[in-house]
């Protein structure tokens, strides 16, 4: 498995592309779909699908150009239905000053505990709301891609709308189930690990995984 960070738009968001076996997805492509598409061409990697963590127009910018390049999938959790609908490129625009394409909508609504596959990996989709409604993390082998769940020393906004801040602490105190040496990969800012946040990140200080 191999897995490329492009960082994409305003906001920074990270877009990631996993690779495995002849396929890969991508996942957050947030904005800067030249970008993207110049990064697949130029490694060879065939995309079979999209995913977003959620559906905040930073992580689902790029979609509706990425998807009709490639004529594939767009997959989202189904708790994420009107957070999507409500990121119009109007909307966006009035309120951010950020144009993006509309956003389609998802070929097929992601569920908690669903197993997918990506060439010869395994990977679990857990519904962790809290930053949304229906954010997702995208659980694999050694990795976890949080997306505005967890980052390196912070966590996601609840300020927000859908956002919810005991919802969000239930969320991470399911990701604290997974092993400390798991990867992190976020949805803005660098690459970490559980461990690391367990110790220094002040908003899991006082959490713990005990009746997840």
């Amino acid at each position: 498995m191999e897995i490329e960070r492009i960082v994409v738009g305003p906001l920074e968001t990270n877009c990631y592309l996993v690779h495995d076996g002849d396929v890969c997805w991508i996942i957050d492509p947030g904005a800067d779909a030249d970008q993207i598409l110049q990064r697949l061409e130029a490694l060879g990697w065939t995309p079979v699908a999209i995913l977003v963590t959620h559906g905040h127009f930073d992580h689902v910018g790029a979609v509706q150009p990425l998807q009709r390049h490639y004529d594939i999938p767009f997959w989202a959790h189904r708790d994420e239905a009107e957070v999507l609908a409500y990121q119009t490129p109007e909307r966006v625009l009035e309120n951010w000053g950020v144009r993006i394409a509309p956003i389609p909508a998802p070929d097929r609504w992601l569920e908690d505990g669903e197993a997918l596959s990506l060439g010869t990996t395994s990977w679990r989709v857990w519904h962790t709301p809290g930053h949304s409604p229906g954010s997702i993390c995208l659980v694999g082998p050694g990795v976890v891609f949080t997306g505005d769940l967890l980052f390196h020393l912070s966590v996601g906004r609840t300020d927000i709308r859908g956002g919810d801040v005991g919802r969000l602490q239930a969320s991470l105190r399911r990701l604290l189930s997974l092993p400390p040496e798991t990867r992190v990969l976020p949805g803005h800012g660098p690459e970490t690990t559980l461990g690391f946040e367990i110790q220094h990140n002040p908003f899991l200080w006082g959490l713990d995984a005990s009746g997840v």
